[in-house]
């Protein structure tokens, strides 16, 4: 039986959240500073240990201090320090939980099953995820990814301006690269069209050099942006664009949404269940620039249609907010019975009627 959120918190079990910090940007670690911010909020004790090597020895007390040790899976560098920490967590008699929210499933499945079979609970981000563990024998719970609303001022876009914005990392899985040619061959019917670039990674240097090769003036390159930069950046754009080849619930996309941007995406992945083609955003297939161009113009000309999109897509993220998700969260930590969506649904009209 699960139990109250009141009677959850009451215990509040003591949380070290280990994630990546602000010198390895991901969604993960924009998630767990998030989450960590609103368990402190509902009373429990948390503290955020960056996952960044190496590892620092004065923060294993600090570790050895909670309750609960949750982890940010990701692969990089850093991921030989958050094994050993799940190992060294459970023989210290932890309660330890995964979070998986980004990458290849079907083969990170495979490199994470023995780890799993150690941990407590594993949650991830969308269905499409909870099936590929399934597959190998593992229980997941869904939890969708936090955007934290208030931090992020709506506006609708009126008139729409040809201003867009990327805030992806410069990675190939998210082909940057037909951003830039889709901004090119937008920039050829208005003038005033200008592409803000927020992020790093391995392409930078190749992206970089392809936006001189198009040779357009109106191509930012914004290199690390802090999250407390973020909301500006969104509102000073009117369109998001999202060229991902492969994705899952992209805490960016929600970002975007929340600030009022129509957003056009490729159809990759769980995309097409985050954004609703015409209803709360534009998609397009992937790999074809001249697609999200036309989408583009669509957007710019049909009359209020991105103001549409804008509003709808921001109505649509209730079930992001932490509201929807506190009452899984609570569950997990105290390891409680996974909650049915009718459950989270009652827990949001109770969460509104108490405020």
């Amino acid at each position: 039986m699960t139990h109250s959120l009141g009677s959850s918190i009451a215990r509040r079990p003591r949380i070290a959240l280990i994630a990546p910090g602000q010198e390895i940007p991901s969604g993960q670690g924009t998630q767990a500073a998030t989450l960590a911010v609103k368990l402190r909020r509902d009373g429990f004790d948390v503290v955020l240990l960056p996952i960044d090597p190496p590892f620092p020895l004065s923060s294993l007390r600090r570790l050895r201090a909670a309750d609960v040790v949750h982890i940010f899976i990701v692969f990089d560098r850093s991921f030989p320090s958050a094994a050993a920490l799940m190992l060294l967590a459970k023989r210290w008699g932890k309660r330890v939980v995964l979070s998986y929210y980004k990458g290849d499933a079907t083969d990170h499945a495979k490199v994470l099953e023995p780890w799993v079979k150690r941990v407590d609970d594993l949650v991830v981000p969308s269905v499409s995820f909870q099936r590929i563990f399934a597959q190998h024998g593992h229980r997941a719970r869904v939890i969708p990814p936090i955007v934290d609303v208030c931090r992020f001022q709506y506006r609708k876009r009126a008139p729409l301006r040809p201003h867009f914005l990327s805030t992806r990392s410069l990675n190939s899985e998210h082909d940057l690269e037909n951003t830039l040619l889709a901004f090119a061959l937008v920039r050829t019917r208005y003038a005033d069209a200008t592409l803000t670039i927020a992020g790093t990674g391995s392409e930078a240097h190749d992206l970089r050099r392809l936006g001189k090769s198009l040779g357009s003036l109106d191509i930012r390159f914004l290199g690390k942006v802090e999250p407390s930069d973020m909301p500006c950046l969104y509102d000073e754009a009117d369109i998001f664009l999202n060229s991902s080849l492969t994705d899952y619930q992209p805490t960016a996309v929600l970002e975007a949404m929340a600030s009022g941007l129509p957003v056009i995406t490729t159809n990759c992945a769980d995309l097409p269940l985050l954004v609703q083609d015409g209803i709360t955003g534009m998609i397009v297939p992937p790999q074809v620039p001249s697609s999200m161009a036309q989408a583009a113009t669509v957007l710019m000309e049909g009359k209020g249609l991105g103001q549409q999109i804008g509003y709808r897509a921001k109505e649509h993220l209730e079930r992001y907010t932490w509201s929807y998700v506190r009452e899984a969260w609570t569950a997990v930590y105290a390891g409680q019975s996974v909650l049915s969506p009718a459950r989270m649904k009652h827990a949001v009209k109770k969460a509104s009627h108490a405020a």
